[in-house]
């Protein structure tokens, strides 16, 4: 297999893994994640046990702080949009650079700053406005402030991202022993 080919057999396993990751159920969290008539995802979770939906303002960054099961499911949401935001950016980049993209390192890296990045920032910006359970502040900052590194470093260095998990390994882990299961996979 040439070079090239293997190169676009890598990006064609991570369009169906970010596709795969943004569509549908998630069984592990009850979240499901869609987009809307405009485009804009929209992210629901229908395990009743998490505690109630926020209304507005509340958990935001400031206000009242969640319980751990209210932020958990309001966490999730947000991951499962970002995982949205991903695969429709993903359509939308080949789409616009369709027969231009030549599978070089370079157009890799631009691909990943392109559509992987911007909606993860997003994703960072969020969950650092939930307002964080009282007693568990110190975990949680830890959790974005891991996310907050990877960002940064992949931003830096996107080649990372196209080996692995990259630097947000720690962040994901960090994630998934706090309950927050749809931010456990980022890319």
């Amino acid at each position: 297999m040439t070079f090239k080919l293997k190169i676009f057999a890598g990006l064609l396993a991570l369009a169906v893994v970010l596709v795969a990751t943004g569509c549908g159920d998630d069984s592990a969290t009850g979240t499901t994640a869609g987009a809307d008539a405009s485009g804009e995802t929209a992210a629901t979770t229908d395990t009743a046990d998490q505690g109630a939906t926020a209304t507005e303002g509340e958990g935001e960054a400031g206000g009242e702080p969640l319980t751990k099961a209210q932020f958990i499911k309001q966490a999730n949401a947000i991951c499962a949009k970002t995982k949205q935001r991903q695969s429709t950016a993903f359509g939308a980049y080949v789409q616009q650079n369709k027969g231009s993209f030549s599978g070089d390192r370079k157009s890799q890296e631009k691909l990943v700053l392109a559509v992987a990045i911007p909606p993860f920032q997003q994703q960072v910006e969020e969950l650092a406005a939930l307002s964080a359970p009282k007693s568990d502040e110190a975990e949680v900052d830890e959790i974005i402030s891991s996310f907050e590194e990877a960002l940064q470093a992949s931003e830096e260095n996107p080649g990372t991202l196209l080996r692995g998990r990259g630097e947000f390994a720690e962040a994901e882990k960090l994630a998934a022993a706090y309950g927050m299961k749809a931010c456990s996979r980022t890319f």
